[in-house]
């Protein structure tokens, strides 16, 4: 797989987005990422989401988007307030 495009962050008051898309390589790289559950998307792809935030801290949620040819990651950075 190899990452064609990250966005800049684009956001305002307590979060902002940030957008990654990778392509897969071939059909077998397609399924193995499919069908995967979440958490082993996040070490797949080296990112990490913070479980309990304290107040005023900030976190990264992540969600994936597959088709047949791509991955879209949305990054999500926020503040807890």
């Amino acid at each position: 797989m190899k990452k064609i495009f990250e966005s800049d962050l684009n956001g305002f008051d307590e979060s902002a987005d940030k957008i990654h898309i990778y392509a897969f390589e071939d059909e077998t790289e397609y399924l193995e990422y499919e069908d995967m559950p979440h958490n082993d998307r996040l070490g797949a792809f080296g990112f990490a989401e913070e479980g309990i935030v304290a107040p005023g801290a900030t976190y990264h949620r992540y969600s994936f988007e597959i088709s047949c040819n791509h991955v879209i990651v949305t990054e999500t950075i926020a503040l807890n307030v």
